[in-house]
């Protein structure tokens, strides 16, 4: 059978899924780009784009964020489960927090 560990190191020492966290900051960082993009755009070229075309990168951001935060959450409860001395301090998926 498989053998599992618990990760430990950098964000590990925070969270059960820090892939997760920084897949999140990504998809932020891509947001807050696109939405600086499309302000200056519409100031130069007087761009007006359609509600759906504004708001598609946010429906997005949305589905990841509750996509990913559902599957730390199940990867926490699995650790702590299957991990006797699973480090009871570290959260989820943001640091001191959840």
């Amino acid at each position: 059978g498989k053998k599992y560990s618990v990760q430990r190191g950098m964000l590990f020492d925070y969270v059960s899924c820090p892939h997760y966290l920084l897949e999140i900051c990504i998809y932020i960082s891509f947001f807050v780009l696109l939405m600086l993009t499309e302000f200056c755009a519409s100031f130069k070229f007087s761009l007006k784009l359609s509600t759906v075309v504004r708001s598609a990168p946010l429906a997005l951001l949305v589905w990841v964020v509750v996509n990913l935060s559902v599957n730390a959450r199940q990867t926490h409860i699995w650790y702590r489960q299957n991990f006797q001395h699973y480090p009871q301090d570290r959260k989820a998926l943001v640091p001191f927090l959840w």
